[in-house]
This record gives structure tokens, sequence and C-alpha cells, in this order.
């Protein structure tokens, strides 16, 4: 049923999540919005301590509110399909933007600085204003997104240890 709403992913979204565990795809909703899917593989379904891990992992990231923060939507959790469905983040990862001669990307110093902030006060969030503090343990080019106007925003897809 989901896969038939899937469209194929960028190279961009395809290099941001290279793990084992998950991939990341582009679907368009039945609404026409354009979500990122992060896909959960069985194998790691069938591991004992998964369900806890993959429940507490959505507990974390439904309480996280920042705006530099990918917001998570929803997620499905059954034998058959396991997905994180996140805001979808038009430009891909900032690796790829800094990374990769694209046209369509132009990074001057005046919006790195910006990606700099918005980085900034996103992990200053994690680690002070949550609850209980967030560690995310993979801060990278491939975990910093962009939107369609290179404002930036730290994925949660990398969030492993989640509290200090």
């Amino acid at each position: 049923m989901v896969e038939s709403h899937m469209k194929t992913s960028s190279k961009q979204q395809t290099t941001m999540t290279s793990d084992i565990a998950s991939e990341l795809a582009v679907m368009v909703l039945p609404s026409g919005k354009v979500v990122s899917l992060k896909k959960l593989h069985h194998l790691e379904a069938k591991e004992p301590t998964f369900d806890k891990s993959f429940k507490n992992e959505v507990q974390i990231l439904t309480n996280i509110r920042h705006r530099n923060i990918v917001k998570l939507y929803k997620f499905c959790l059954h034998n058959t399909c396991m997905f994180l469905v996140y805001e979808y983040m038009e430009r891909g990862s900032l690796f790829c933007a800094l990374r990769f001669d694209t046209e369509d990307v132009e990074l001057g110093w005046t919006q790195r600085v910006k990606i700099v902030k918005a980085i900034t006060h996103a992990i200053s969030y994690l680690h002070h204003d949550c609850n209980l503090p967030i560690v995310h343990r993979d801060i990278s080019s491939n975990y910093i997104l962009l939107n369609f106007k290179l404002e930036a925003f730290v994925s949660t897809l990398a969030l492993q240890d989640y509290y200090i």
C-alpha cells in the first residue's frame, strides 16, 4: 500500500542514509504532500530489543520541537512494515550541497554562516532545552538537511544515544 505512493529517492537523499538498518525514500501522500520516509529493515525488527528501541526513538522524536530540527510526522510499527515519516527537505544534505557542483545550490559565506547558526541552535536545544538532554552522536554534513530556502535542519535520523 505505501510502496504505491513512493517515488525514487534523489542522489542526495540516498547519500544521507547509507546505514544498514534503514533506508530513506521520498513519498508523496494522497494529499500531495511530500515527505521523507525512513523504512526500517526487517532484519533489525527480529532483534529482541528492537520493539523497545523503536518505541523509545519515536517517543523521543515526537517530543522534540525546534525550528531547526527535522520534524517527525508519523510512524508505523507492524510486523510487515516499519516506517518513520519525516518532514521533507527539498535540497537534501549539506554534504551534497558542498561536495557536488550543483547549479541550484549556491552557498555563499552569508548563507554558510546562517547554516552554522541554525545547527548550533538545534544542538543547543538538544543538549540544554529537552526534558532530558539528548546527544545526537553523528553531527556531520550528511545529517544537516536543507529546505528549498537553503535553511538548515538537523536530522534526527542519527540519534543513537538518547540521554546524556
